[in-house]
């Protein structure tokens, strides 16, 4: 517990660093290194004997893609899918005696949808003023981290009932609830805060308070889904965690599962629902 501890407060430590450069090319570097290291571990975790071409191959186009900006990426977007799908085709011809047609699809889809869903935290910058960016991503990190960090504690307290015990034996319903709660009332209390610092800098954001405890739920449960699909993936391929960069959290990959289902759904809730205008 105590390393886990000690590693979460140097991991926000770090988030603070990299948010105070936030409309800086620091928050692209940021989420290039994520995306890197998330692609290795997912490639060494499902296949580690897997060919080095391709697996540095897709390292480097996960480390690219956060540095495109967002209108030319969506404007070359079927363009950049096809010349991966592409080259990963000629990798697999060369390579046919070792690879399989298994790794080739799962080496595109860790190289090209893994780093496309972090990217949405420069989206969030890209497309909206400061702080409404700002707010966005706050709300992709704070449904997920919040929602564990809830659940974990309250589980472990008061849970009695198993979630899924085959897939995640600790995980309880009472700390699914207790989770989802402790997310709705951070969320609102982060809005208000990050609301109440922009007016302090002469910037107006309005909050929806309605739609964040409309939707703060949802995220719950969608973190919670990312959670479990990075534990039956662990499972399938008989490892406890992803990596081991994190002491007391295993991985990236183990710190950020639940937010790679977070982001896009804030994506796209926004769209139709923007909870911070």
């Amino acid at each position: 517990m105590k390393t886990r501890i000690i590693t979460a407060i140097v991991g926000l430590v770090v988030l603070a660093v990299v948010l105070s450069f936030f409309d800086t090319i620091v928050l692209n570097i940021a989420v290039s290194i994520i995306s890197g290291l998330s692609v290795y571990e997912l490639l060494k975790a499902t296949n580690p004997n897997r060919d080095k071409i391709p697996e540095v191959f897709s390292i480097i186009v996960a480390l690219l893609i956060p540095f495109f900006p967002i209108p030319a990426f969506k404007q070359f977007l079927p363009l950049c899918a096809y010349i991966i799908i592409l080259t990963q085709l000629i990798v697999l011809i060369k390579y046919h005696k070792t690879m399989r047609f298994e790794q080739m699809t799962s080496d595109f889809f860790f190289a090209f949808i893994i780093p496309l869903t972090y990217t949405m935290l420069v989206h969030f910058r890209d497309k909206n003023s400061l702080f409404v960016g700002l707010s966005y991503v706050m709300i992709s990190l704070a449904a997920a981290w919040l929602t564990d960090t809830g659940a974990y504690f309250i589980g472990v307290n008061f849970g009695k009932h198993k979630l899924c015990p085959e897939i995640s034996p600790k995980k309880t319903v009472e700390g699914a609830v207790g989770g989802i709660v402790v997310s709705i009332i951070s969320l609102m209390l982060i809005c208000w805060g990050l609301q109440s610092l922009a007016g302090y800098f002469g910037q107006t954001v309005k909050v929806n308070y309605i739609y964040i405890l409309i939707f703060s739920p949802i995220l719950s449960i969608i973190s919670m889904v990312g959670d479990l699909a990075a534990s039956v993936i662990k499972r399938q391929h008989g490892i406890k965690d992803f990596g081991n960069i994190m002491p007391g959290h295993g991985g990236i990959v183990d710190r950020f599962d639940s937010v790679l289902l977070v982001l896009p759904a804030v994506y796209i809730i926004s769209k139709f629902c923007p909870l911070v205008a």
